[in-house]
C-alpha cells in the first residue's frame, strides 16, 4: 500500500491503534464511522484493532522496498498474525555491492524491471502459542530452491 514506516496506516497495523487525530487523516468527516468499524473500545480518540500483527521485513534485513533515482525507502510490507503464523525463510534484499557495481543508481533498469523490489516469506502456522519453530521448518519446493533463504531462529 506504499506507506512509509512513519505514516498512520503503518502504526496502526504495527501497533493495533492509532490516533484518530494523527496528522494523515486530516479532517474527515466520517470519523465516527471509522471508529465504529475499526475500534473495539469506548474511546473515541483512537482506532483500534486486535490482530496483533507483525512485519516479516525489518528495516535492517531490507533497507528498501522501493529503489528510484530521487528515493529509497521502505513502502512495502508483508504482515502476518502473530499468534497463528511465523516467518520459515524471508527472500533477503538485492546486494547494495552488486547495485554499485552495475552502477544501478534507480529502477526500473534492464536487469530490474520494476522499481519495488520482491518480497517473499514462507509462512508456517502454529500450532498453539507454545510451538517452536523448528518444527515447522520444511524443504521448499523444488521451483524454490534457487532462491536465497533465510531461517529466523525466534
Amino acid at each position: 500500500f506504499n506507506s512509509l514506516p512513519q505514516s498512520g496506516v503503518i502504526e496502526f497495523i504495527n501497533n493495533g491503534h492509532v490516533a484518530a487525530t494523527h496528522t494523515e487523516f486530516k479532517d474527515i468527516g466520517y470519523k465516527e464511522c471509522l471508529l465504529k468499524m475499526l475500534s473495539h473500545t469506548n474511546n473515541d480518540k483512537e482506532f483500534t484493532h486486535a490482530f496483533n500483527m507483525a512485519s516479516a521485513y525489518s528495516p535492517e534485513l531490507m533497507p528498501y522496498t522501493n529503489y528510484t533515482f530521487d528515493f529509497k525507502g521502505i513502502i512495502d510490507y508483508i504482515f502476518y498474525p502473530r499468534q497463528s503464523m511465523r516467518p520459515l525463510g524471508i527472500l533477503g534484499p538485492i546486494s547494495e555491492e552488486w547495485l554499485k557495481e552495475s552502477k544501478i543508481i534507480g529502477c526500473p533498469h534492464p536487469h530490474i524491471p520494476s522499481d519495488h523490489f520482491s518480497l517473499l516469506v514462507e509462512l508456517g502456522l502454529t500450532v498453539g502459542s507454545a510451538a517452536p519453530v523448528n518444527n515447522l521448518v520444511h524443504q521448499p519446493p523444488p521451483s524454490l530452491l534457487g532462491f536465497n533463504r533465510r531461517k529466523n531462529e525466534f
